[in-house]
């Protein structure tokens, strides 16, 4: 009266319902099976699995506490029911074909549920397998509560449709790919950029829209990361559902099963092509800063003013006459070298403009290790934070070193006629044009420049004497926008001023100096 080995008992303890057999191994037939019985009997009782045990023509000839709870059936209207009443009317047919392909090993579970008395219906798993019940022949049926397998179930794909929603309305292209490494999904973002249906996106076939030139790079860089099972972020161009090809930043990361199983990859793409603009736009504009510095034999400094730290490109190396093991980084390192006699009206100068009371324009010399002196014209601008602390000076020095000894030199030997020619070539060595001088007063010296030229739009006048300004129309025509800026600051040098005055066809200069009173 004891089921036959099966899946149900195979895993049963040593120390159970085997080794109950093994005690009364030696005691007559008929009180060991009466004892197997009840053991059994007890062992059904305890579990939470409903349990059937039906005779071979389909009636149930016993039924544990849990069937009963479960289905809401009492012990004596279930041994009234045959097992396949068990199932809703509409399934009996397809659970009997089920519970047959069981018996002859085609299958191992029958997922079809049961009925409940109230009408409800119960999910189950049920296995089965023939024994002996009362020395009979029977079968034993076994049916494990599947609702909250299918609870579970249901929570997940809720879960799953959750997060699709949110996927499809973020504002980045997403993708997931499986253990295999080929990608999977792609959200709705992804499919309206590429203009690509799902089926045409999944596997490989994404990588359809690399760039030629980024596919390799692209390619290595995934291979990589997945091997290793470590987050990435790569830079490549896709093609666009419009033929474009747009910078992509796309960032991956690992997924995991909370038991640390590899579930593959998740990754996410945000459209950088304006930044990867305006970085070439930056470049291109480095370039030719560099250029232009380069050509004006301008140099750049930068200097953090929290952490006193000094950084200097080439060119202040040269007009310092150092190398850059010579230099100590750092602000004393800048007023070390300034001649002596400067030194003290230096370092006011920069406090001056660090506490905002004066912009930093000034001249000094430095003195060479040679022992040299060179002239040296500084300015620079001081940014602050919100609270209008500084955090920076950055600036430009440049050799005025020459033009420190003509001054000199035209002081010494100041003439009309001198003076005229000196500012004439500098002006006429821009361009040519029609040049007048005005020597009816005798304290001052006007000179006009008149040219019939493309002119100055209107709204870039105003940066006309800045370094490096250059009129937007005057197209690939060479020059670095250091003329004017230098021929103003060498009027102010002497005292005078250069100004500007827009012509119908063409540009008027007018540069007015003030001479010395013994010039006759």
């Amino acid at each position: 009266m004891r089921p036959d080995r099966s899946e149900g008992f195979d895993q049963a303890e040593p120390g159970g319902i085997h080794a109950a057999a093994n005690v009364t191994a030696q005691r007559p037939a008929g009180q060991v099976s009466e004892e197997s019985d009840a053991n059994f009997r007890v062992f059904f009782e305890t579990i939470e699995d409903m349990v059937f045990v039906g005779s071979p023509d389909g009636r149930i000839l016993f039924s544990n506490h849990a069937a009963s709870r479960k289905l809401g059936f009492t012990p004596e209207e279930l041994r009234a029911m045959l097992l396949i009443d068990l199932h809703p009317a509409e399934l009996r047919r397809e659970a009997e074909e089920i519970v047959g392909a069981m018996l002859r090993g085609e299958r191992e579970t029958c997922p079809l549920p049961l009925e409940k008395k109230s009408g409800g219906r119960l999910l189950v798993e049920t296995r089965v397998w023939l024994g002996k019940w009362d020395g009979k022949d029977c079968l034993f049926g076994l049916c494990k509560d599947s609702t909250d397998l299918s609870r579970t179930a249901r929570l997940l794909q809720e879960s799953e449709e959750r997060f699709r929603r949110m996927a499809d309305a973020a504002p980045v292209l997403l993708w997931e790919s499986g253990t295999d490494g080929l990608c999977n999904y792609f959200n709705k973002p992804w499919l309206d950029f590429t203009g690509r249906t799902l089926e045409q996106e999944s596997e490989n076939g994404w990588t359809e829209g690399v760039h030629p030139e980024d596919f390799q790079s692209c390619q290595e860089t995934y291979l990589e990361a997945f091997g290793a099972w470590r987050e990435f972020k790569m830079e490549y161009r896709l093609r666009r559902a419009d033929g474009e090809y747009r910078w992509l930043l796309d960032h991956g990361v690992p997924r995991f099963t909370p038991d640390g199983s590899f579930l593959g990859f998740i990754g996410s793409c945000v459209d950088i092509t304006e930044r990867k603009q305006k970085d070439e736009e930056l470049r291109r504009l480095a370039e030719r800063l560099s250029l232009a510095t380069k050509a004006g034999g301008v140099g750049i400094w930068d200097y953090d003013v929290v952490k006193n730290q000094l950084v200097w490109d080439d060119q202040m190396y040269r007009l310092y006459g150092i190398t850059r093991g010579q230099f100590g980084g750092a602000y004393e390192a800048w007023t070390a070298g300034l001649h002596p006699e400067d030194r003290a009206r230096g370092d006011l100068e920069i406090q001056n403009a660090l506490r905002g009371e004066k912009e930093f324009d000034t001249e000094f010399r430095v003195l060479w290790p040679s022992g040299t002196i060179h002239h040296i014209r500084a300015m620079a601008l001081v940014q602050r934070d919100a609270a209008g602390q500084p955090l920076h000076m950055i600036g430009t020095n440049w050799d005025i070193t020459g033009q420190k000894r003509s001054q000199e030199v035209a002081l010494q030997n100041v003439g009309r006629t001198e003076e005229l020619n000196r500012l004439k070539a500098r002006f006429v060595s821009m361009a040519s044009h029609e040049i007048r001088v005005d020597c009816s007063r005798q304290d001052i010296l006007t000179l006009t420049v008149l040219d019939s030229g493309i002119g100055v739009p209107e709204a870039e006048r105003k940066f006309l004497f800045d370094a490096f300004s250059r009129a937007s129309n005057v197209g690939g025509a060479p020059g670095s926008g250091l003329g004017l800026f230098i021929a103003q600051k060498c009027a102010q040098a002497h005292g005078g001023h250069l100004s500007y005055l827009p012509q119908k066809n063409g540009s008027l200069f007018f540069l007015t100096i003030p001479l010395p009173s013994n010039v006759d």
